[in-house]
Order: C-alpha cells, then sequence, then structure tokens
C-alpha cells in the first residue's frame, strides 16, 4: 500500500484545473445573470409598450366618444407630438417629453416620458440617461440607453386608414419595441347613421378636410350664413398666416354684403352680392368661380400650388392670427378665429383629374350626434371646437 503524498506537480495541476474549472462556472453563472437580466428589461419595455397602447385604444374603441382620425401637432414638433380627435371634436395629445433632472447621487439623468391626455407614463431605463456638463453648464457629453425615435404617421385618406408607430431602442441591450396605433373603418364602431338637411356650426368650430388643397382641383359648397355676418365670417379655406403675401392659399370668405375670395393670390377678390341667411352654392371647376349658378372669370389661368396646410370647412386654417393689432398663435387648432356661423348642407371635392375625394353630407350618428359624413372614405368627420 502506497501512502505517499501528492507531489507538488500534482498539486499544482490540480489547483490549476480548478481554477479553470471555477472560471468556467464564473462565466456561465455571470452569461445566466446578464440572460435574466437582459429578458427582464425586454419584459420591462413589452409590458410599457402594453400599457401605453391598451390605454390609447381604450378610447379608440371603448370610449363614448371613440376616436376617429389621428394628426400631427403643429410643425414644429411633428415627430414628437400626435393629436387624436374624438367624435366631439375634443382632441387627446401624445407627446414625448425629455425632461434633464438630477438623480439621487447627483447625476444629471435625460429621463424619456410619453405624456397622453396628461399622463406622463415614463419610458423604462430612460433614468439610466445621463448628462455630464462642463463648467459652464453645457452638456459635454452624453450617455444613452434608451431613446425614443420620432413617430411615424402615415395616412390614407381614402381608405381612412391612420397608423401610428413609436420605436424605442434600448442601445443598453441592442433591443427595439414599437407601439404601433392603427384606426381603420373597421375600429370606429358607429357606423349607423341618419341623413339630415343641414348642420350648424354655430361658429363654434370646424371641419378638417385632411385634404392640401391644390389650384387644379374642384369643390362645390352649399351652405348658409345664419345672422349677421361679420367682418370675415370663414367659409372654408387654408393659407399660412392672416397677412400672408404669399400667393399658397385658398380662402372663401363671407362679410356682411361682399364675398371675400382667394385663388392663391396675394389679395382678396371682392365679389358682390352676398347676403346672410340666404342660401349659397360655391363652386370652384379649378381657377373658374361660380356662385349660385353665376361665373367670375376673375382668375387668369390655373393655379398649380398647394396650400400649405389642409382645407378646413366652417374656418380658414393658418398658423397665425390677426387679434386687437397683435399676431397670435393658434397653438393647436391653427385655424382663423372667425369662424363661420354656417349651415352646411354638402360639400364635394374632386382631385386634378377629376376625382371625387370628398363627398360630405350633414348626418347624426347613431349617438344623435350631428357631423359630416363622407361617402367616399365612408367616415365620419366632427366639429373641432375652436379654443379661444
Amino acid at each position: 500500500m502506497n501512502n505517499k503524498g501528492l507531489s507538488i506537480v500534482e498539486l499544482v495541476v490540480s489547483f490549476a484545473m480548478v481554477a479553470v474549472l471555477m472560471v468556467i462556472i464564473t462565466s456561465m453563472v455571470v452569461n445566466v445573470q446578464e440572460t435574466v437580466s437582459n429578458e427582464e428589461v425586454k419584459t420591462r419595455l413589452i409590458e410599457y409598450k402594453n400599457t401605453l397602447t391598451k390605454v390609447i385604444y381604450e378610447d379608440i374603441l371603448y370610449s363614448d366618444t371613440n376616436v376617429n382620425r389621428m394628426a400631427y401637432c403643429p410643425s414644429e414638433m411633428v415627430g414628437t407630438c400626435v393629436d387624436f380627435y374624438n367624435s366631439n371634436g375634443d382632441t387627446y395629445r401624445l407627446i414625448l417629453e425629455k425632461n434633464r433632472r438630477t438623480g439621487y447621487e447627483g447625476e444629471i439623468q435625460n429621463v424619456i416620458f410619453l405624456n397622453y391626455r396628461g399622463i406622463r407614463y415614463m419610458v423604462p431605463d430612460s433614468d439610466l440617461n445621463e448628462y455630464e456638463l462642463d463648467a459652464s453648464g453645457n452638456i459635454k457629453s452624453e450617455t444613452t440607453i434608451i431613446d425614443v425615435k420620432s413617430f411615424e404617421l402615415t395616412q390614407d385618406d381614402n381608405n381612412h386608414i391612420y397608423t401610428l408607430t413609436i420605436p424605442i431602442v434600448h442601445k443598453g441591450i441592442q433591443y427595439s419595441e414599437e407601439i404601433k396605433i392603427v384606426i381603420t373603418n373597421l375600429n370606429i364602431r358607429d357606423k349607423k347613421f341618419t341623413e339630415i338637411e343641414y348642420l350648424r356650426t354655430e361658429g363654434k368650430g370646424y371641419f378638417d378636410t385632411g385634404i392640401l388643397y391644390n389650384g387644379k382641383y374642384g369643390i362645390e359648397f352649399k351652405g348658409l350664413q345664419e345672422g349677421s355676418a361679420p367682418n370675415h365670417a370663414a367659409w372654408f379655406g387654408a393659407r399660412t398666416t392672416y397677412d400672408d403675401t404669399r400667393t399658397q392659399k385658398f380662402v372663401v370668405w363671407g362679410e356682411s354684403d361682399n364675398w371675400a375670395i382667394n385663388y392663391f393670390t396675394t389679395t382678396n377678390r371682392s365679389v358682390t352680392p352676398f347676403s346672410p341667411n340666404t342660401i349659397y352654392v360655391v363652386k370652384f371647376n379649378k381657377n373658374v368661380l361660380s356662385i349660385n349658378g353665376t361665373t367670375y372669370n376673375y382668375y387668369g389661368s390655373v393655379s398649380t400650388q398647394t396650400t400649405p396646410v389642409t382645407l378646413t370647412l366652417g374656418g380658414v386654417n393658418n398658423r397665425y392670427s390677426h387679434v386687437a393689432g397683435t399676431t397670435v398663435y393658434n397653438g393647436d387648432n391653427q385655424v382663423d378665429y372667425r369662424l363661420g356661423k354656417l349651415r352646411i348642407y354638402y360639400c364635394k371635392i374632386w382631385d386634378e383629374n377629376q376625382n371625387l375625394i370628398r363627398d360630405y353630407v350633414p348626418v347624426k350618428d347613431s349617438k344623435g350626434v350631428e357631423c359630416l359624413y363622407d361617402r367616399v372614405t365612408k367616415s365620419f368627420y366632427y366639429l373641432i371646437k375652436r379654443t379661444s
């Protein structure tokens, strides 16, 4: 029986083998921990996406005043802000917020929120985004763990399909998620309606056609201005500002005894007669104007220009107004405060190839709410209330 102990060489080899095994085991444990940690991050992002998606879809599908349309907020916020319009004409806003704040250990964080209807939903791990500032307080360097990219909103007016995509990218684990919201005719519940003779705007709001109107297009609008007509009561139109000297504008106003009409020119053309409480059919076939069957050849050639903002009915869409000698930014609505107090009987819009792209008739939906129904897109358009 050999009772000799292990030699020094054997001990060294044994310790080396144990050390190798420990390294392998430690590496495996670290990998497992990283995998678990990464999966936890992914789970948090998926839960975040599902929570916000559920909240928005509740307004689209289950609210008494269901959301039926989306649009970017004013131009300077495109990519970071979207408005959801409901059947009462109110808007719900979704906006991307990036707020700099000081963390518990004095670090400067760049925390990201998606704010929907005034409730802020913090993006998971965005409190790990940090700034390093120089002595002057300017950003010296930035560490971004997670980011929310620009909103992507696509719109198919002919089929009434709106798709909003919000990409969320986690650079720390090389993973991304998308919040996707789709509004279609299939998820707008209210499809029953009763046609009525006319709809009254009462000077409280307007309808956004969603169309950038081109000089080659055509429009026919039957309406009536109720009561006395103040200086410039809007029937329909689109432009940039109240005193815009550029020619990219298409505007029809009713005044006390005349029309003020602009077909892609720098100044309004006065057209008579006009009387409040009288039904008029205003029609543009490209550059040819007719009112109640009388043709006015004021415009020498067909314009190929397009309005800078979408055409609105009952109001003139522009980003700035003139109030008591002051230029006022219109904010969310972008529509001039001088709304027409109209009865709308119908409105039709054709494209440059004479294809009918809007065919609005006044209706009451199944809840008794008066709105416009477009026979082309088979969708409802509700009065958008203008703030003061």
